[in-house]
């Protein structure tokens, strides 16, 4: 996974302060970086292999289901032992990038980090506009989606919150959108995730992604939580 990881080293803007773990500014694109290995994954084969019993649905979202695993401000195993105790239904290669990600970027006395794997059937399929206090680091594994994001922004989003536009239920948790009406992008960017294609998003960061083919639609992310920063930012003020 070394070589993966090289490839998006150089791109990724990260700032890294003491006894913090590394926080990334702004988002990082890299096209078709697994689109070798992303080749051999057999959609009917993880259908009728996965513990599909095992998936929940995402803000009660009938659409969407999700693997997950949670850590709280937890020191990152031994490789062997994040190997064998990560029972999300991944390919090896997926599961050694993972753990390269959290190697290189987490941080003991970060506020933890989470895994994810998405499971969705059908078009237009979306969790709608949201804000992640964490960092996400995704994959696309199978199918086609679209993203669209802006640059992070802490001081509009302490306007949402004090609005009332947006909430989020504890620290651990996204924002989402509060009311009935959508939220607006300010400078959106738009990218266009195919299988093997690799994004990094800065947490704190507004954001929607909705899926464009009509079959499954698989990605896997690292998620590194940088409630410090918005904490730190609060106090600030």
């Amino acid at each position: 996974m070394n070589k993966y990881y090289s490839l998006i080293e150089e791109g990724l803007d990260i700032e890294s302060s003491e006894n913090t773990t590394k926080h990334l500014n702004k988002y990082h694109y890299v096209s078709g970086m697994f689109k070798e290995l992303v080749s051999n994954f057999q959609i009917q084969d993880f259908l009728s292999t996965a513990p599909l019993e095992k998936i929940f649905k995402y803000e009660n979202n009938t659409d969407i289901g999700v693997f997950f695993q949670e850590h709280e401000n937890e020191k990152l195993p031994s490789k062997e032992i994040f190997m064998k105790n990560v029972d999300i239904p991944l390919p090896i290669w997926a599961k050694e990038f993972q753990y390269h990600l959290l190697s290189e970027l987490y941080s003991e006395n970060s506020c933890g980090w989470c895994l994810d794997l998405f499971v969705s059937s059908g078009k237009d399929v979306s969790l709608g506009t949201h804000i992640d206090n964490d960092d996400v680091y995704t994959v696309q594994l199978y199918g086609t989606k679209h993203w669209i994001l802006d640059a992070p922004d802490l001081y509009r989003l302490k306007k949402l919150i004090y609005a009332q536009l947006i909430k989020r239920l504890s620290s651990s948790e996204t924002w989402v959108n509060n009311t009935n009406q959508p939220l607006d992008f300010i400078d959106p960017t738009i990218i266009i995730m195919q299988p093997g294609d690799f994004l990094a998003i800065p947490a704190f960061a507004l954001h929607k992604v909705t899926t464009l083919t009509e079959e499954y639609n698989l990605s896997f992310n690292v998620g590194i939580r940088q409630e410090y920063y918005w904490q730190k930012f609060l106090a600030q003020l």
